[in-house]
């Protein structure tokens, strides 16, 4: 028996089981009724109704009333009718019925309330939810099913849910044609079953090795040029378009968009193409290498998996069955253009290998070579024994494209032939370093081998394979990177420090310190931003036009643009304290989905030196969250006190105003035989073109200079016009009411009582807003009189120091250059 309890008592909102004294968990409302049928218990508590199993287990929360439910019956065949306040009746099926597996899919039929069920177990179930009817089930193998699609014979069928429902007679499948059903499963085998109208299917195709994974998505394409066709998806970040129409049944790809199934690790930019930034070849941990274009994707190519020697022929075995053959993830590439049409042109080192693959890159293929010193080769498995833990650390191209050189964690550096794969000597005796290779470089010119072990760099005879020098490192080396076109290796040490070295002064040429909290990593050490998936791979393009990192548990590559590389920026260089802030906020990702420039994340490294000092990071806050608004700099008066700052006058001024007695000598002349009728055929022949960087004007003479006096061809009384208003635009009276003609008044007297700055500037500013006749005229105001040269002339023997001094070019010069310094 069962007690329910009521608002007034203790147990208002639960339930006692008499007879076995257990008491139920209780409700969120009090109970006002129940009623049971088996061992299955129904309470309506509030707007709810609870079904318990054995009186202590919840089944089902049916949550359907808008009122207290205050009645509850139980009818035969599980079916139970419930009454709220408002006099509202629902009737329910409480009794549930299984497929005795799990449902891992459900995709809409064609029909109405019919669908498609997946099962953990392979099994395809067509249900009609309406009637709880099964229509028919099929089985295939491959284990669980991950995705379902439906197609027709002659088009593919869209799904009812997203139309019109009084278009719905229009999807309906023609009776002429058949409907297909197609299942992927979780091992990325694909089937497609027909359907037919007595209740069962048949299998009419099948793909066993379309994806590499799971199939996560079936669309079938419902019209166009593309009908008949369905486009697949998978955890192996594939996607395929691909159509039935094969003679054995089997579908026939026709489009494919590959990446990697597992996260890349290694990246770098092709040196070969034309901007040094077009093709990215990648490696992930599947062990594949990809070519990636950055501005068309038909480029995009597969170079393959790597295997060790002894594989099994492809043709005969399938890919499972040479799994056991497939090498590693690649953790070191090394790349050259200079002969990738010839040979093999990239080598990768594997994770735990000896063994260093080469690949071609001109044709997208697996490499002929396996590189593997004969050192390591003994009899009697002496040499496995003593190098079976040895392991290649770094390799490196010659700018030649004919050699390659491989260092080990043995601290052996062994050089190869690019063409042959035979091994071309070693460098050192026994080995070059008693410790593992970190990094290796050659220069442009293969004359020098540079290798850098945990503690020490060694110069070495390309050739000869002599030791020309030694560079010991202040802290253990960790990455090595090599600038072929300045001769200057980086190395990357473990106190947190970057070290410039002069391979052909060998010495350190400059020394980045950073913070101990932030290690050195594989990133410019110019500016900075935060992102928030740790950054396990990154690549500068030659041109520093595109920055490509990796990240981890990421399957992309992800692009990030240089803006300086189409847009002024103002760069500041980082202090050498500078530590990033822990509280800067990161930077999204870039995606592929085009968006507007407020929602966008760009990362404007613009330094305003009013506002920020090091780095803007409440921009790039509002950058993070979406806040993108335009960052306008403005260019401060003085940069540096240490810089000089141009007056920005154009170079057409200083050109007029040092051949304007040439410009007003040629202008009188053309005025002269402009105004002579009978020689217009001689005034075009004589004529002299004015240069292009003057300023014209057209009269009826023709074009004249703007800044000459041509009223000689006027009427006198046009030229009295002209003299009388040029005289109230130019006469002006200095403050001692001395009659003179200045553009500007008192320049004298102002250039000797001017003592501090800020008058000599506003001097400087008054001189270049005249034009070239006004300061001109200036400089000619500054000769000496008459009554001040005739002394100077007297004496007959300063005469040539005197025309020296008195020389306009040499007055225009000094004059120009106060200008200019100011």
């Amino acid at each position: 028996m069962v007690v329910g309890g009521s608002q007034q008592e203790s147990l208002d909102s639960g339930f006692v089981l008499l007879g076995t004294r257990q008491q139920g968990d209780p409700l969120e409302s009090p109970i006002k009724c129940f009623t049971s049928c088996g061992n299955v218990l129904v309470a309506a508590s509030g707007e709810t109704i609870y079904i318990f199993r054995n009186s202590r287990y919840l089944l089902q929360r049916l949550q359907h009333h808008t009122n207290i439910i205050t009645h509850l019956c139980s009818l035969e065949d599980s079916f139970l009718v419930s009454v709220d306040e408002g006099g509202f009746t629902q009737v329910w099926n409480s009794k549930s019925w299984g497929f005795d597996s799990a449902v891992t899919c459900l995709q809409q039929a064609p029909a109405f309330n019919v669908c498609a069920i997946g099962l953990a177990d392979g099994r395809v179930v067509i249900h009609n939810l309406k009637y709880d009817d099964t229509l028919m089930t099929f089985a295939q193998d491959g284990g669980a099913i991950t995705s379902i699609g439906f197609r027709s014979g002659l088009h593919g069928l869209q799904s009812p849910s997203n139309v019109d429902e009084n278009s719905r007679i229009t999807l309906l499948p023609d009776d002429n044609n058949d409907v297909y059903l197609i299942t992927g499963c979780e091992t990325g085998y694909i089937n497609c079953w027909k359907l037919q109208n007595n209740g069962k299917s048949r299998s009419v195709g099948e793909a066993r090795n379309l994806h590499w994974g799971s199939v996560i998505t079936i669309y079938c394409i419902p019209g166009g040029d593309g009908a008949n066709g369905i486009v697949t998806s998978g955890t192996d970040n594939c996607i395929k378009v691909s159509y039935f129409d094969r003679s054995d049944g089997s579908p026939r790809t026709v489009y494919r968009r590959i990446g990697h199934s597992q996260p890349p690790n290694r990246i770098l930019f092709w040196p070969g193409c034309s901007a040094g930034g077009g093709l990215l070849l990648s490696a992930g941990k599947d062990g594949v290498l990809r070519i990636f274009s950055t501005f068309n994707e038909n480029m995009n190519k597969s170079l393959g998996c790597a295997y060790a020697p002894g594989v099994p022929d492809r043709r005969k075995t399938t890919r499972q069955q040479r799994s056991s053959w497939l090498l590693s993830d690649v953790v070191h590439m090394a790349a050259c253009s200079t002969r990738a049409e010839a040979w093999d042109s990239v080598v990768a080192i594997h994770s735990g290998k000896r063994q260093v693959t080469s690949w071609n890159f001109a044709k997208a293929t697996r490499g002929q070579h396996w590189f593997d010193p004969l050192k390591f080769h003994g009899c009697y498995g002496e040499a496995n024994r003593l190098y079976k833990n040895i392991v290649a650390t770094c390799a490196y191209l010659t700018s030649c494209g004919n050699y390659a050189l491989i260092g080990y964690s043995s601290g052996d550096v062994f050089k190869f032939n690019m063409q042959s794969g035979l091994e071309r000597g070693s460098y050192g005796s026994p080995t070059a370093h008693l410790c593992s290779i970190v990094g290796l470089a050659v220069n442009n010119v293969n004359r020098v081998t540079i290798t850098v072990g945990e503690s020490e760099i060694r110069f070495w005879s390309f050739h000869e394979h002599k030791l020309h020098g030694q560079l010991d490192l202040p802290s253990t080396s960790l990455l090595v990177r090599f600038h072929a076109d300045s001769d200057v290796l980086a190395v990357a040490l473990s106190n947190a420090a970057i070290t410039l070295v002069d391979i052909v002064h060998r010495k350190v040429i400059r020394t980045f310190i950073n913070s101990e909290v932030q290690p050195c990593v594989d990133m410019v050490n110019e500016n900075c931003f935060r992102v928030e998936i740790p950054i396990t791979s990154i690549a500068l393009s030659r041109a520093n036009e595109f920055l490509c990192t990796t990240h981890s548990n990421c399957l992309g590559i992800y692009l990030w643009d240089n803006r300086a590389t189409y847009k002024h920026l103002h760069l500041q260089p980082l202090p050498i304290d500078f530590v990033p802030s822990e509280n800067q906020s990161p930077v999204s990702l870039p995606t592929r989905i085009l968006m507007t420039r407020n929602t966008c994340d760009v990362i404007e490294l613009g330094m305003d030196t009013d506002v920020r000092k090091y780095m803007d990071f409440e921009y790039m806050d509002d950058l993070s969250s979406g806040k993108c608004e335009e960052h306008v700099y403005i260019s401060p008066e003085q940069i540096h006190c240490h810089l000089l700052t141009l007056s920005g006058i154009p170079s057409s001024f200083f050109a007029t105003l040092l051949n304007l007695d040439f410009i007003r000598q040629r202008n009188h002349q053309a005025g002269k035989l402009l105004n002579n009728n009978t020689a217009t055929h001689a005034v075009a022949e004589n004529l002299i073109n004015l240069p292009f960087f003057l300023p014209v004007v057209e009269t009826n003479q023709g074009l004249l200079s703007a800044d000459d006096d041509f009223s000689n061809g006027l009427s006198t009384k046009q030229q009295l016009i002209n003299k009388t208003s040029n005289r109230k635009r130019r006469g002006l009276l200095d403050k001692n009411f001395e009659h003179a003609i200045e553009p500007i008044q008192g320049l004298s007297m102002r250039l000797i009582q001017a003592k501090s700055n800020d008058e000599f500037d506003k001097i400087s500013h008054d001189l270049k807003s005249v034009g070239t006749t006004g300061l001109d005229l200036e400089i000619r105001l500054l000769v000496p009189s008459a009554e001040e040269e005739m002394p100077c002339l007297n004496p007959k023997r300063t005469k040539a120091f005197y025309d020296h001094v008195t020389n306009p070019y040499l007055k225009l010069h000094g004059f120009l250059r106060y200008i200019i310094n100011r």
